[in-house]
């Protein structure tokens, strides 16, 4: 079994082992912001559980929000 990575696939979508298989889409500095905000959010979301009380809530909205950001920048940079 032969696995590729998507970044270094052609432009189209192909079917060589009964799965359709399309690399990822949009600009090559967006590729990876998805990967980075969900890796942000989750380590400012642990240091708010870490630090206690006072910034827990603010900690966990700025984590979420931060995903959340990094995943609809992701839907509109796609062509």
């Amino acid at each position: 079994m032969v696995l590729h990575s998507a970044y270094s696939m052609s432009n189209a979508c192909f079917d060589s082992t009964g799965q359709i298989v399309c690399p990822a889409e949009g600009p090559d500095w967006a590729r990876p912001l998805p990967g980075v905000a969900a890796v942000a959010g989750v380590l400012i979301g642990l240091f708010g559980l870490l630090a206690g009380r006072p910034v827990r809530r603010l900690a966990l909205i700025i984590g979420f929000l931060i995903v959340a950001a990094g995943m609809i920048a992701s839907w509109l940079m796609m062509p």
